[in-house]
């Protein structure tokens, strides 16, 4: 069961993180020869998908985490911790984006 916990844990972070920064590169290749006012839009729909992918991940890490742990107590705990990494991650995500898109 601790197998597939970390499993699911790492799962759902890696996978949202690896679907934002594809989404990233795809919009920052995509607009590559856009103007600056054209660009903005994207970059911000860019940056609520990471947060979308980040609360996506955390949902479904909540929901394999019910059916595996018991306890409200484990799954909190793992849940805050998921919570400080996806924030941190989406933080860096942010910045990437914008470094992206800065001309």
């Amino acid at each position: 069961m601790g197998l597939k916990v970390a499993l699911l844990f790492g799962g759902t972070w890696l996978g949202s993180l690896a679907v934002s920064v594809l989404c990233t590169g795809i919009a920052a290749a995509a607009t590559s020869s856009w103007s600056a006012s054209r660009v903005g839009g994207v970059m911000f729909l860019v940056m609520a998908m990471d947060v979308a992918f980040a609360l996506a991940g955390s949902l479904v890490l909540w929901r394999g985490l019910s059916s595996s742990l018991q306890g409200a107590v484990p799954r909190i705990t793992l849940m805050l911790g998921h919570g400080v990494l996806q924030l941190a991650t989406a933080a860096v995500l942010i910045l990437m984006t914008f470094v992206a898109f800065n001309r």
